[in-house]
């Protein structure tokens, strides 16, 4: 009789909440999750950052912070911007620019002539800034007068006249 009134110990008793192959599992994946989360973060936040891709220069970018001082800089800079967008007029005539400011009228023409062909190649819905447009046409023109014609003589400097 007291053998029977001593019960088998039972590590869990039938009417609890006996958790279930499924439920652990649950758990402990969550467990993982918690200390895996942190981990994979903290090692990517250390890893370096990808290089940035260097972009290419705007075509309006050879006029920018332009100084006079450092036009051959300048020109050197808008050389980089006419080689990334060589179909497009505006970095032509900007450079066009530069080089006349420079004393390069011969370099400046060439860009000229080269801006003008290229405004005209430009498709007829294509749009187009009409102040350039008419820039380029400007420039292009007044190049052609200047190596059609000779260069005027320029008068020799006097002093004036001593007033008596």
């Amino acid at each position: 009789m007291l053998t029977e009134a001593i019960a088998p110990i039972r590590p869990w008793p039938s009417w609890s909440l006996r958790p279930n192959r499924a439920a652990r599992l649950t758990v402990l994946v969550g467990l993982v999750g918690l200390v895996t989360g942190p981990l994979v973060t903290l090692v990517t936040a250390c890893s370096p950052a990808p290089a940035p891709k260097a972009q290419a220069p705007d075509p309006g970018d050879c006029l920018n912070g332009v100084a006079i001082e450092q036009l051959k800089q300048a020109i050197a800079r808008c050389d980089a911007v006419v080689a990334a967008h060589p179909l497009d007029p505006q970095p032509l005539n900007d450079r066009a620019l530069l080089l006349s400011l420079a004393h390069r009228q011969g370099a400046a023409c060439k860009d000229s002539a080269k801006a003008a062909a290229l405004l005209a190649q430009l498709a007829p819905g294509q749009p187009v800034d009409p102040t350039m447009a008419m820039e380029i046409r400007g420039r292009a023109a007044s190049c052609r007068n200047l190596l059609a014609s000779p260069p005027a003589p320029t008068p020799p400097l006097t002093n004036p006249p001593a007033e008596p």
